[in-house]
């Protein structure tokens, strides 16, 4: 049966629960299964010619460009609206060929979801220049990217309302989530790339670009930020994104919301430092700090620290009491110069 079938036009394959016997080359393998696309894609691209193989145990014996038939049966994985169309319960299969050339479509952004769930599981190469406007979970691998550039909270740049919700989905239709394929270097919002290409892949719950290679980045322009005009302060508001320091002393690792080893609050910690840096803020009003208190071992003496290293004046917190601040894992903070 052509996996365009099986597909089919929408979210759920028209052959759910059928059992079906499939052909096509073997393009990405994960510790849970495999993709395989095949090459009968329809004139209009409607429906995606790639499925995802649910099998723990084949997907350790198989490797992209191997070409297989396989019979299973047609299930929807996932739990969100947009799930996996794949096979299950594999009962038989059988390779037919050996490195295969892997298949790959040139696409573009924007896709609304119907363009989207026709590409499910197939190789594709953008073709257009894409930015990172997100890297809120760079450290788990993963970041944004759009083609329009740096992408603003619709409230940010118009009213709340009806033309907000309009740029919300207009938003939604120029980004995609992106996985790399090795993770650790920085890499700021506003670089670009014209390398994107992998697999169309699906976590459950959505689609995320698995890519195939780490791109290259053109960074952004960094401008330098002058100190606050004569006769006038510059406030700061900044989310800190859990700045947890174990217990003071260089264990209590892994924390509950923010850094998993030491280590990763060495490097969240240098980053923090080179913002404010940069930034020089006279009173820094900070998000997501660790609520423990502020004696000598809590997260809030750690961040003074942390800007007292900057060489930019002495700095000082205001400290509401000793103890942590309401029942919460994190609270606020005010950080000021002297």
């Amino acid at each position: 049966t052509s996996i365009t079938v099986i597909q089919g036009e929408g979210y759920q394959s028209p052959l759910l629960d059928s059992l079906q016997t499939v052909r096509g080359t073997v393009t990405y393998v994960s510790d849970s299964g495999f993709y395989i696309e095949g090459s009968d894609l329809p004139a209009d691209g409607r429906y995606s010619r790639a499925l995802f193989i649910s099998d723990d145990a084949l997907s350790r014996s198989v490797q992209p460009g191997q070409q297989l038939q396989v019979s299973g049966r047609v299930s929807e994985l996932g739990k969100a609206r947009d799930k996996l169309t794949s096979l299950i319960d594999i009962s038989s299969h059988e390779i037919c060929a050996e490195q295969v050339a892997l298949p790959l479509t040139r696409v573009e952004l924007p896709m609304d979801p119907a363009a989207r769930e026709a590409l499910e599981g197939m190789r594709v190469a953008f073709a257009q220049t894409l930015t990172v406007t997100d890297v809120y979970k760079l450290a788990d691998g993963k970041l944004s990217l759009s083609s329009k550039g740096v992408l603003r909270v619709p409230t940010e740049v118009t009213m709340p309302g009806s033309s907000a919700r309009i740029l919300e989905k207009e938003n939604r239709n120029h980004i995609l989530v992106a996985i790399l394929p090795e993770s650790g270097s920085a890499i700021p919002i506003g670089s670009s790339t014209h390398e994107a290409a992998g697999l169309m892949g699906h976590d459950g719950r959505k689609q995320q670009l698995i890519l195939d290679a780490t791109p290259t980045f053109s960074l952004p322009a960094s401008p330098a930020l002058k100190p606050a005009a004569t006769g006038s302060i510059r406030i700061v508001n900044s989310n800190l994104l859990n700045f947890f320091n174990g217990d003071g002393n260089g264990g209590g690792f892994p924390t509950e919301r923010g850094a998993k080893s030491p280590d990763e609050f060495i490097a969240q910690s240098a980053r923090t430092r080179a913002a404010m840096e940069r930034i020089k803020p006279d009173l820094l009003a900070v998000q997501e700090l660790e609520n423990d208190g502020f004696g000598p071992d809590s997260a809030a003496q750690a961040l003074l620290a942390l800007l007292n290293e900057t060489g930019f004046d002495d700095w000082a917190f205001i400290a509401p009491g000793p103890g942590a601040i309401g029942g919460d894992v994190i609270t606020v903070g005010l950080f000021y110069r002297r």
